[in-house]
């Protein structure tokens, strides 16, 4: 146990590992630290775990066009999809719940056939390897009682399935 607890802080003093952040419960909603940011930011490289690519396009209220300040991720993210062509994309859209339920439904699936359409016009993806569909607020990502919860549900989420090539 000694010698264990020797090398776990012989790799924090390191920096080889970090400890996860820590989130604090307000209520039943967990408030993360400004380290442990949940959505990623335009531009920034975006990948799961595994390092596959993942994808986040966070829109205006109400809209559905793409805001050019994602057009590195997308490509990256077509760019894979080329490189291993027998991966598969599901794109998912939301929005918040400041319109209307059947509004919202629609205001998603627009979201997630604009990211589609943009992997198949600026990308070369086959239309077939990528699914679009819109969840309205029913899926929602995070609570929709503040600018910034809103902000994560107004957007289009992006993975990927199958082998690598």
């Amino acid at each position: 146990m000694k010698k264990y607890l020797s090398v776990v802080f012989a790799l924090l003093l390191s920096g080889v590992y970090s400890m996860p952040a820590r989130a604090e419960m307000n209520g039943n909603q967990p408030q993360y630290p400004a380290s442990a940011k949940v959505a990623p930011v335009a531009g920034a490289a975006q990948t799961d775990f595994s390092g596959t690519p993942k994808l986040v396009v966070e829109f205006q209220t109400a809209h559905a066009e793409i805001p050019s300040s994602y057009s590195q991720n997308l490509r990256a993210f077509g760019k894979y999809l080329v490189d291993n062509p027998r991966s598969l994309a599901d794109i998912r859209g939301y929005a918040d719940h400041t319109g209307a339920g059947p509004a919202n439904a629609a205001l998603a699936q627009k979201r997630a056939n604009a990211v589609k359409n943009y992997l198949v016009t600026q990308c070369a993806v086959a239309s077939s390897r990528i699914t679009a569909e819109g969840y309205g607020e029913v899926s929602v990502k995070s609570r929709n009682d503040t600018d910034a919860g809103q902000q994560i549900d107004r957007a289009a989420i992006g993975t990927i399935s199958g082998p690598k090539s």
